[in-house]
Order: C-alpha cells, then sequence, then structure tokens
C-alpha cells in the first residue's frame, strides 16, 4: 500500500524494458563500474569472478600505507581520499567522477553490495534504452528524515539536515521544496551506488558534491568536527532528492542488490 501510494508519485521507473531476446539489441556499452573497497577488504581476492566491467577501488588510500594489488586507489588525480572518513564511499565516486575513463556507463557500488544486472537490464544497456540503474527503494519507517536522524541509523547530525536544507534554500529552491516533501515520506534510494549513463553520472556527481561541500565547508569554518561518515549519510538523502528532482526526465529501471555476507557482517543492519 505504502508503495503504490508513493513510489510511482516520486520515483517512478521507465516502463519500456528491452527484452533479453529482442532482435534489436545491439553490442554492450562500455562500463566501468568502481567497486569502493577499504583496507578491510584486502581481499578482494575473488576478483577473477568479477564482471570485467568492475573494478576495486581502496577508498581513503591517502589515509592507510597499505596497497593491496590488483586495486585503484582514490587518491590517484583530483580526489577526497583524505576525506573518506566523512565520505565513506562516496570518496571513490568523487574519484570516479574527476577521473573516470571514457564509457558509456559509469557506476559505483560496494566490495559487499552491487547491482545485479538481469537478463533484461543486460538488453536495455545494449539498447542504450536505459539512462540510470539504482537499487530498489527501501520502505523507510515512520519516514525519511527521521530515519536517518535516529542515532541508531549512524551519525547523520540534524545539525548537518538543516545545513543542507538552508544551503538548497539559497541555492535551488525547487530542490529544496522536493527536499522538504520527500523527505516527510517513506521512500528512499539506499546505499549510494548506481550505474548511469556517463553524463548523467556527472551530472549526478556535481549535484552531490556542490552541496556536500558546502556542508563541509561551513561545518569547517564553524569549528565543527563532524561525525565519521556523517557526509556518506547525507549522500544517501541528496541521491534520493537526484532521483526525485529527474525521474520524469531519465529512463530510470532498478534492480536487485547482490549482498555479499561473511563472518564480520552476517547479521548485521545495513552498514555502510
Amino acid at each position: 500500500q505504502i508503495m503504490a501510494e508513493e513510489f510511482p508519485t516520486d520515483f517512478g521507473a521507465y516502463s519500456s524494458l528491452a527484452s533479453a531476446d529482442d532482435e534489436s539489441v545491439t553490442e554492450m556499452p562500455s562500463i566501468f563500474l568502481a567497486m569502493a573497497c577499504s583496507p578491510n577488504d584486502a581481499a578482494v581476492p575473488r576478483q577473477s569472478s568479477l564482471p570485467s566491467c568492475m573494478h576495486p577501488v581502496l577508498g581513503g588510500a591517502a589515509l592507510t600505507s597499505e596497497r593491496p594489488p590488483n586495486m585503484l586507489y582514490d587518491d590517484m588525480g583530483q580526489n577526497i581520499s583524505r576525506d573518506n572518513g566523512l565520505y565513506s564511499e562516496l570518496s571513490v565516486t568523487y574519484w570516479l567522477h574527476e577521473n573516470a575513463p571514457a564509457a558509456d556507463y559509469l557506476g559505483i557500488c560496494h566490495y559487499r553490495r552491487w547491482l545485479v544486472l538481469a537478463d533484461g537490464l543486460r538488453a536495455a544497456l545494449a539498447e542504450r534504452s536505459v539512462d540510470v540503474i539504482l537499487p530498489r527503494p527501501r520502505i523507510t519507517l515512520p519516514d525519511v528524515r527521521s530515519y536517518f536522524l535516529q542515532p541508531t541509523m549512524g551519525t547523520l547530525e540534524e545539525r548537518d539536515y538543516h545545513q543542507m536544507l538552508a544551503f538548497l534554500d539559497d541555492e535551488n529552491p525547487i530542490a529544496a521544496a522536493c527536499a522538504r516533501r520527500i523527505f516527510h515520506h517513506r521512500i528512499h534510494i539506499p546505499a549510494n551506488i548506481l550505474v548511469a549513463r556517463a553524463d548523467v553520472f556527472h551530472d549526478y556527481a556535481e549535484f552531490l558534491f556542490h552541496v556536500l561541500q558546502a556542508v563541509q565547508q561551513r561545518n569547517e569554518e564553524n569549528g565543527i568536527v563532524q561525525e565519521p561518515r556523517s557526509l556518506g549519510y547525507l549522500g544517501e538523502l541528496l541521491t534520493t532528492l537526484y532521483v526525485a528532482l529527474y525521474h520524469e526526465e531519465l529512463r530510470i529501471q532498478y534492480a536487485d542488490c547482490h549482498l555479499e555476507l561473511n563472518e564480520e557482517n552476517e547479521g548485521r543492519r545495513y552498514e555502510k
């Protein structure tokens, strides 16, 4: 009932999904997916089993002397690697945005969580008939704002939430009004992961970091020390906002997430 009421209004999926056996399907486009890893994920020894388009990237590489082999590092080129503690996987998103190779589609996933591209989605990619693929929206109770600000969820401070809204009020009143509406509903796009047409990925990243870095700067100017991962959590709200703002212009599809469990994270609630 909740999904029927809210999902189509704010995050409606593009209705035309290519068939896997459609004769019009052409050659697969070039795809580069950055798999955000931490030093604790050093293993990535399963690389041989990863799709060829998926490239492990060490997040926060500037903060560690570890250089696991067969990986890329988010301190290469223009980066915010030293702020990984605030941004979590979004330091890899920033790295990809600023240093992206030539590719038709770009994307970000996590070492233990990535989108499952079923046959229909692969066909849509081959046809270039999809602009963005996202994880399925999550029903968030009692509402998105309350959920993200509760202490058991993470480290997002109400101060930063209001900093975000104040900045949007000044910079983009339409986005600010949309944010106030959707964050009092019960649907959000989780995990800061997506696959998008390259130009859409860059537009999304510019929107995201324009706001996040403004919040970071305001806090630094006021001598406020932010909690770990705070901007990563705020990024999830902004990802949700971006989708809500542009869902009528973009051909969006949703996919299930593969969740890799091990002894350390099995049974834990969602975390970055």
